[in-house]
């Protein structure tokens, strides 16, 4: 992952298993300005958004500073194991967990 300004790598990640809302914060992750991102979305298991309809919305809407990934489950394993699956693909130097149904109230939340 080539970083210009060589900015520490921050991984978010994402365990998703059957919120609605999944797309606010896949778009609150999107929108942040900190220019080296990694974006960790864990499906647990086959209820809520498919892995398929996730990547389609990350390939029409994500920006070149956030470098995304999907970790499909295919049965749900709950929070922690989702979680670990995560961590074992985490890079950052710092790492955010942000809930399917959470938000960040903001553009500046990760250069914070």
């Amino acid at each position: 992952m080539g970083n210009m300004d060589k900015s520490p790598l921050i991984t978010v990640i994402t365990p998703h298993y059957e919120s609605k809302t999944l797309f606010c914060s896949v778009d609150s992750v999107l929108m942040q300005s900190y220019p080296n991102v990694q974006y960790i979305i864990v499906v647990d298991g086959d209820v809520g958004f498919s892995p398929e309809k996730i990547r389609e919305y990350l390939d029409s809407h994500s920006r070149e500073n956030v470098h995304w990934s999907i970790i499909a489950l295919k049965e749900n394993v709950g929070t922690v194991r989702a979680l670990n699956a995560a961590l074992a693909e985490t890079r950052g130097d710092f790492v955010f967990n942000l809930a399917d149904d959470d938000v960040f109230m903001g553009p500046e939340v990760l250069s914070g």
